[in-house]
């Protein structure tokens, strides 16, 4: 049997597509393979939200972690004056409720711009027809999640830890080295090379 060109669309019982397949089957074969394009590029993109992630989470702590060595005089002194931990924390933790709200506020309408422009280019890409567009409720509460629970857990330790430093040590510290700079090995071989 010959095949016919309007098998491809119509795909009734008895027509002839590709290679003497029945124009269904065609048609099914067509669209597993739109399905494991899409799938594939879901798990690029799904590894790369995942690490991107991470990655926010690290820089949450180094960010923080720097703050509160800058701060630790200053948390001395308020421990003087009478403040205890449990003050002193939230202090900390607003200002990264603020950034995370602030951050927000740019992150969820770009992200719904570019999200329809991709979906838009992909769906294209693989033929297939666009509908309509809109920001999904659980896509917007992931956002908020990724947005203020994940920097205010990653922040947790390091201004809990800043927080609990006593009045002695907090006042007794002199710069980031605290007297340790110079015996370590990494600070002993820099300290032989001479420019």
């Amino acid at each position: 049997p010959r095949s016919c060109p309007a098998a491809h669309h119509v795909g009734h019982p008895g027509q002839v597509g590709e290679a003497g397949r029945p124009a269904h089957d065609v048609r099914e074969g067509l669209v597993l393979e739109r399905e494991r394009d899409r799938d594939g590029v879901g798990l690029v993109l799904k590894v790369m939200a995942v690490a991107s992630l991470f990655l926010s989470v690290i820089l949450v702590i180094n960010t923080i972690s720097a703050v509160i060595v800058q701060q630790i005089p200053q948390i001395g002194i308020m421990k003087t004056v009478g403040a205890v931990s449990r003050q002193i924390a939230p202090l900390y933790l607003s200002g990264v409720v603020v950034y995370g709200v602030l951050s927000l506020m740019v992150a969820v309408p770009l992200g719904t711009a570019a999200g329809k422009f991709m979906g838009g280019w992909m769906l294209a890409m693989l033929n297939v027809p666009a509908g309509s567009y809109g920001l999904q409720p659980g896509t917007f509460w992931l956002q908020v999640g990724a947005g203020l629970v994940v920097p205010l857990a990653a922040a947790l330790w390091p201004v809990l830890h800043g927080a609990a430093i006593s009045v002695r040590k907090a006042l007794g510290v002199y710069g980031l080295g605290t007297g340790q700079y110079g015996k370590g090995r990494i600070d002993q071989l820099l300290g032989r090379i001479r420019g």
